[in-house]
């Protein structure tokens, strides 16, 4: 008897080792073997693409022309230095031309909206449209880097704000910026009460809240704080691509 206790002992480890334990006449893994998995970030349209103008919108690039927009003048970021000289692909898409320069519009605004499209192209993008030629929100290739730099971010500020979360879609996927803007107030004397403030929606996502748009760092710096502006949009040596741009002037 003492045999056959030890023997079944040892048919029951060795079964036990190889990974399996007979039930009855079946084996049956001794433990589940979970397949490994990749996790994927997942990617849905913004819910504002091809999004059209309302009624009392002002249209800034339709994809026919780019008479509203004008290269900046050198340094000084908020005149016109002469014609916007980015190329127009397909009568639809707007193409920033690397050392070309950034591009502004011809008109100033205070409080707006503000609807527009872009793509990066799949090389290293770091360019961003400037709200009051002042206020940089960043565009960049930041889908598989969730930890870096993040596209939607203000990153010409003293203190950077990161967006809520990193909704950035993959490289050659349009993505859009939904941006409602208050400019900075000023007393009768012209000094500074209340500064910019902004909530901006990414892909259809809020990823700013009414934040404070406070002092600005590097080269917007120089610039003091204004109750108007053009809206810029950054050539910073990477092509990269703009359509269906129109803003909605609160201020009127």
């Amino acid at each position: 008897m003492l045999i056959h206790i030890t023997r079944a002992l040892f048919v029951a480890i060795s079964m036990l080792i190889n990974g399996n334990f007979a039930i009855g006449t079946e084996a049956v893994p001794s433990r589940a073997v979970v397949p490994e998995t990749v996790l994927q970030r997942d990617y849905r349209p913004s819910p504002t693409l091809n999004a059209s103008p309302p009624h009392d919108a002002v249209v800034l690039f339709d994809g026919s022309n780019l008479d509203g927009w004008a290269c900046q003048k050198g340094k000084n970021w908020e005149e016109p230095g002469g014609p916007a000289n980015w190329k127009l692909i397909s009568g639809e898409v707007l193409e920033a031309i690397p050392g070309s320069g950034s591009i502004i519009t011809k008109q100033r605004f205070t409080d707006f909206k503000l609807h527009l499209e872009f793509r990066v192209l799949g090389e290293k993008t770091n360019g961003g449209v400037y709200l009051l030629a002042r206020y940089e929100l960043n565009i960049n290739d930041s889908y598989d880097n969730p930890d870096g730099s993040q596209c939607g971010a203000f990153t010409n500020l003293t203190k950077t704000i990161a967006p809520l979360s990193s909704m950035a879609a993959p490289p050659m996927q349009w993505q859009t910026f939904d941006i409602d803007f208050r400019a900075p107030r000023f007393d009768s004397n012209n000094v500074l009460t209340e500064k910019a403030r902004a909530t901006v929606a990414l892909n259809g996502a809020i990823i700013h809240d009414d934040v404070e748009l406070g002092n600005r760092k590097g080269a917007a710096k120089r610039f003091g704080d204004a109750s108007s502006g053009p809206i810029m949009l950054q050539e910073h040596g990477t092509p990269y691509q703009f359509r269906n741009i129109w803003i909605v002037d609160k201020a009127r």
